[in-house]
C-alpha cells in the first residue's frame, strides 16, 4: 500500500490536467499513488486521464458532474494511502510538498492534518504573492475567518478524513464548513514554506462568480455554527464582513481592477522565492510521464 494518496479531482481543464500530473511525478518522496477524479468532464479532459500509464495511477469517476466536495468524499473512500493530500487540476504541486508534509507527521504523529504555504501565480505564470498559514492553533474565530489551513496544500489521515467527511450542501465553502465544524478536536500542524502553485487562470467573470458564490456559503455557515462557536455578535461581525468583502470585490471587477485584490491575497514574495517558482514552474512541465510523453 502506498504511504500517501494525491488526489486529483477534474472538471473541464484539458488545458492544464496534464501538468497538474507531472508535478506529482516530480515529487521527491516515491510512495505515492494517484487516483485522478472525473467530474462528468467533456472537454477532453478525460481522454488526457487516460492516456497515464503507470501503475500508481487510477482514473475514477466520470457521469454526470457532482461537485467538488461529492469528488473529495469518493476520493477518501478510495484511497489506500494512509495519509491523502489534495491537488486541484489547474495548480500545482512543488516537487518537495509530500517529502516535507510526510516527514512532519513521522516526526509528530499525534496530528491529523499538515498545511503549508502557498504560491500565487498569474497565467503567465508570475508569482504574484505567497500565502502565509495561520498558526497551528485549532480556534473557533479562525476557523470562521479564514480557515485553519490552505485547503488545498492540506495532508490529512485518511482515518481523520472518513470520520470528518465534507459536508456536499456547501460547494464553494467545504473547507470552511469542515474546519468550523472539527476547530475544537482537529490536530493541525503547519510548514510556513510555500510547497503548492496555486494558478489564477480564471477569466474576470468567472472568478467574480466563483467569490460570490464562496461569499455566499461562508456566510450561511456563519448564521449556521457562528452563534454556538464565537457568539451572536461575532458572528454578526463576520456576515458583515464578508458583505462589505463581496461588495469590494464586484466593485473593483467593475473598475477592472481584480487583479490588484488577487496579488494582496498574500505577502509580497522575496527575491528568492521568486527565483524558486520561476524555476519550479518549467522543471515540473519537463517531467516526463509515461503516455503523455
Amino acid at each position: 500500500m502506498p504511504a500517501v494518496t494525491v488526489g486529483l479531482p477534474f472538471h473541464a481543464e484539458r488545458d492544464s490536467l496534464a501538468d497538474a500530473i507531472r508535478s506529482v511525478f516530480a515529487q521527491s518522496f516515491t510512495d505515492w499513488e494517484l487516483l485522478l477524479v472525473d467530474d462528468g468532464s467533456s472537454d477532453g479532459s478525460r481522454e488526457i486521464a487516460e492516456r497515464v500509464r503507470d501503475p500508481r495511477v487510477r482514473l475514477i469517476g466520470g457521469g454526470a458532474r457532482r461537485h467538488l466536495p461529492a469528488r473529495l468524499n469518493e476520493i477518501v473512500q478510495a484511497a489506500r494511502g494512509e495519509l491523502v493530500a489534495r491537488l486541484d487540476a489547474d495548480d500545482m504541486l512543488h516537487p518537495a510538498r509530500l517529502e516535507r508534509q510526510v516527514q512532519v507527521f513521522r516526526d509528530e504523529r499525534a496530528i491529523d492534518i499538515v498545511g503549508t504555504g502557498m504560491f500565487n501565480v498569474d497565467a503567465r505564470g508570475r508569482l504574484m504573492s505567497v500565502t502565509v498559514p495561520l498558526a497551528a492553533r485549532a480556534e473557533p474565530l479562525h476557523a470562521l475567518r479564514r480557515d485553519l489551513v490552505v485547503h488545498a496544500t492540506t495532508l490529512a489521515t485518511r482515518a481523520w478524513l472518513l470520520e470528518n467527511p465534507y459536508d456536499e450542501r456547501y460547494p464553494r465553502a467545504e473547507d470552511r464548513e469542515l474546519f468550523a465544524r472539527t476547530c475544537r478536536t482537529v490536530r493541525v500542524a503547519q510548514l510556513a514554506e510555500p510547497l503548492y502553485l496555486y494558478f489564477h487562470r480564471k477569466d474576470p467573470t468567472q472568478t467574480l462568480r466563483d467569490y460570490t458564490g464562496s461569499c455566499r456559503d461562508n456566510r450561511r455557515i456563519f448564521r449556521e455554527s457562528g452563534p454556538a462557536l464565537v457568539g451572536a455578535f461575532a458572528t454578526t461581525a463576520l456576515i458583515t464582513e464578508s458583505i462589505a468583502k463581496e461588495a469590494v470585490f464586484r466593485a473593483m471587477t467593475g473598475l477592472g481592477l481584480q487583479q490588484r485584490l488577487i496579488e494582496r491575497r498574500g505577502r509580497r514574495p522575496t527575491k528568492a522565492e521568486r527565483l524558486e517558482a520561476a524555476s519550479t514552474i518549467p522543471r515540473v512541465r519537463a517531467t516526463p510521464v509515461p503516455g503523455l510523453d
